[in-house]
């Protein structure tokens, strides 16, 4: 699941304020556990952020690197955005090292914005279709494999 963490986009879905899903995505950080994107005020998700805190914040395995189409590794995690007032060092750092290109120096100048993102529990999805419940408990992660009940199968 780590490797998913290395990743340089994010896919966020998010409601608008008809109540309506949204798909997007958005370059993202992890700094102490949390995830950070930096959005422009005029994209979709931005506005549907502000109106409703409430996403899902989801990595998935890139399909050039991905043994079979179907079964990519993924985690997705149910989570609550804030906007920040301000974007502290540290994290402004951890976007220049990961994305190291020029244009961030350009959008900071256009008005972006930080959002936090808290990640708490969600579920991961392995190489092997195995599915995991995940949780973030004293920094560390939990991972408990999901026994499937109820599956009717066709015969």
């Amino acid at each position: 699941m780590q490797n998913l963490f290395l990743n340089k986009s994010s896919v966020l879905g998010t409601i608008n304020k008809e109540g309506k899903p949204w798909s997007s995505e958005a370059p993202f950080v992890i700094f102490n556990n949390k995830a950070y994107i930096y959005i422009s005020p005029v994209a979709d998700h931005y506005q549907n952020l502000v109106d409703n805190p409430n996403l899902t914040f989801m990595l998935v395995e890139d399909e050039a690197t991905s043994n079979h189409i179907f079964v990519r590794q993924k985690v997705a995690f149910p989570a609550t955005a804030k906007e920040l007032e301000q974007i502290s060092t540290p994290i402004w750092h951890a976007f220049e090292q990961k994305h190291q290109c020029d244009m961030l120096n350009i959008i900071k100048n256009l008005g972006f914005k930080m959002f936090e993102i808290t990640l708490t529990t969600g579920r991961y999805v392995d190489e092997n279709a195995v599915a995991f419940d995940v949780e973030l408990v004293n920094d560390e992660w939990n991972i408990q494999c999901v026994i499937a009940k109820n599956i009717k199968t066709t015969e």
